[in-house]
């Protein structure tokens, strides 16, 4: 990471949100979005060499990581949910079809992302590849992207609830499934308190989205 992404990131984990710390730093959102997007994709790369070298401690993952020596463990799930801007219709609804999702200007994850693999996966057949989109690598320029009305967006619930919520709104994708998220790191290398205190605080994150009010009941359709 470069000084300035240092402060984009620094300025993000300080405000909580991407339009504050755009707030904090005097620039526009969506250009703190494409820096957290970049940054996400630049280390989501970096991450395996980091670990087996021993220069940075543990990591996340969406997806298990088969890289001896690193080992693996999961701490969390996470699944799908549909934001949109506020005053959509869907904001009436408990929980969001698919179905009903595509008829909608779509903003979609690159096939190629963890979020677009699931959905491709999930519902091979219900969103059609010729039919225009936005397209894009980061949960985070989804948000914003929603918020600003230019349509709605299938993301992960984590990204979701962490976005502020004063100009877009969420609401569960039905029947969606769910995904895993695994600590990696080198067993080679003795956890410090810190990493431990931070696996942990983690673990706490995940036990109190189970334990969180449901996001509203499921319908058998898709």
């Amino acid at each position: 990471m470069n000084l300035r992404q240092i402060e984009v990131f620094r300025a993000t984990m300080l405000t909580g949100s991407t339009a504050d710390a755009a707030r904090l730093l005097h620039v526009s959102q969506p250009g703190i979005s494409r820096m957290i997007g970049h940054i996400e994709l630049q280390l989501v790369r970096e991450m395996v060499r980091l670990l087996s070298i021993g220069e940075a401690d543990v990591g996340f993952s969406s997806l298990p990581i088969d890289h001896p020596p690193l080992v693996t463990e999961a701490i969390g799930s996470w699944s799908l949910s549909c934001v949109f801007q506020k005053g959509h219709r869907f904001e009436q609804e408990s929980a969001v079809s698919l179905r009903e999702i595509v008829k909608e200007p779509l903003i979609a994850f690159s096939p190629d992302t963890p979020q677009g693999r699931m959905v491709a996966q999930a519902y091979p057949r219900a969103i059609d590849p010729g039919r225009q989109r936005i397209e894009v690598r980061s949960g985070q320029v989804a948000c914003a992207l929603a918020a600003a009305g230019a349509g709605v967006a299938v993301v992960d619930s984590l990204t979701a609830r962490a976005w502020p919520h004063d100009r877009l709104a969420f609401r569960p994708v039905r029947k969606a499934p769910s995904t895993q998220v695994f600590m990696v790191r080198n067993p080679h290398f003795p956890a410090s308190a810190l990493e431990q205190a931070l696996v942990e605080r983690v673990r706490q994150g995940f036990r109190a989205l189970r334990r969180g009010p449901a996001e509203g009941k499921t319908r058998s359709d898709v």
